[in-house]
């Protein structure tokens, strides 16, 4: 029935007098998405295709809007199991990323975390590992940059479930672990930074609810929620709509008032103060705060996109990270299947 829909739609919008063909090209990468998540790969790649030619029509060929076609047929590649291809394709699109410096759009993000499960398809797990942490701290940045303006359970759940790129580098790593312990260092790293910032979120929203007593204070609170939610907002803007994005130079505006604002609050007070420096701490500073008799268990779900075969959902599997006192080293111990685990967990 919603096929059905769509054909009956794309019919009308192929009309000759059909205005606007950028709306026909959106709606034929939605339709090549449904083909492609019901086994007709050969139609979607038509449809990818004739939506490709049509953002080239309309803005040329390095375009922002050029790109959604493109990774479109970048994952089609990966579900039919031609990584190499998807890989070409989305480096291509990771350059005009860059050459525009729009970084923090949501396509960017999307594009790493595509790049790295096909680096790690091709085995090449160090370029894997590396694009993934990436996506995991652009994502982290843009998290700390909206939470404050997000409903808190939907800055909450969003916080907790945590990034795709995350996901992927602890299934990158606990496959790589004995050969690599650098890039499982890295990886552990990044879930400790993920947490950190769940939980300061947690203290920045009862401290702000709150609020203070002391006017200058309150003021200062207020000061730096208005600037981040307009850095949020701008940076929101842009991340949805290439098009209309608001320049660059307004959200470096923004970014500078919303950290002066912070300065402001941090020298007032030493409780924002400890949150902003808490924000720095990595596992050198956990190591070091562990007792040398001692060890740390940290149990991460994760999203194995990794050990599944190609356009199959990824696994939802558990895995301990493990840390002593008396050792630099980090462990990865996979403990299994999410379904295996949380069975066992319900009978015992």
């Amino acid at each position: 029935c919603i096929r059905d829909s769509y054909e009956h739609a794309l019919a009308v919008a192929q009309l000759d007098d059909y205005q606007p063909k950028t709306d026909l090209c959106d709606f034929l990468c939605n339709y090549g998405d449904l083909l492609r998540m019901t086994g007709r790969f050969e139609e979607a790649a038509a449809s990818f295709r004739q939506a490709a030619e049509i953002a080239r029509d309309n803005y040329g060929g390095e375009h922002l809007q050029t790109l959604y076609p493109l990774q479109s047929m970048a994952r089609l590649h990966c579900c039919t199991g031609d990584y190499a291809e998807a890989r070409e394709m989305l480096n291509r699109i990771n350059r005009i990323h860059e050459e525009a410096e729009d970084q923090d759009h949501v396509l960017m993000l999307e594009t790493l975390n595509d790049l790295a499960c096909a680096q790690a398809a091709l085995d090449e797990d160090d370029r894997a590992l590396a694009t993934a942490l990436r996506a995991e701290q652009m994502s982290r940045e843009h998290l700390l940059l909206t939470s404050r303006s997000l409903e808190a359970q939907l800055a909450l759940r969003y916080a907790v479930s945590g990034t795709d790129g995350l996901h992927l580098a602890t299934a990158i790593a606990a496959k790589r672990a004995p050969q690599q312990p650098a890039g499982l260092k890295r990886a552990f790293e990044a879930v400790i930074h993920w947490r950190a910032l769940v939980l300061d979120e947690l203290v920045a929203r009862t401290r702000a609810a709150r609020g203070s007593e002391d006017p200058e204070m309150a003021a200062l609170l207020t000061e730096v929620r208005l600037a981040s939610e307009e850095l949020s907002g701008l940076t929101v803007g842009r991340m949805k709509d290439s098009a209309g994005k608001p320049a660059t130079g307004d959200i470096e505006q923004a970014r500078k008032r919303k950290d002066a604002a912070e300065r402001r609050l941090a020298e007032a007070s030493t409780a924002f103060r400890r949150e902003q420096e808490n924000l720095k701490l990595g596992l050198a500073e956990v190591l070091e705060a562990l007792p040398e008799d001692s060890a740390l268990v940290a149990y991460f779900r994760y999203q194995d996109a990794i050990c599944v075969g190609p356009g199959k959902a990824p696994l939802p599997s558990y895995l301990a990270y493990v840390i002593t006192g008396d050792s630099e080293d980090v462990q990865a111990i996979p403990l299994g299947t999410a379904e295996e685990i949380d069975g066992l967990v319900q009978r015992w």
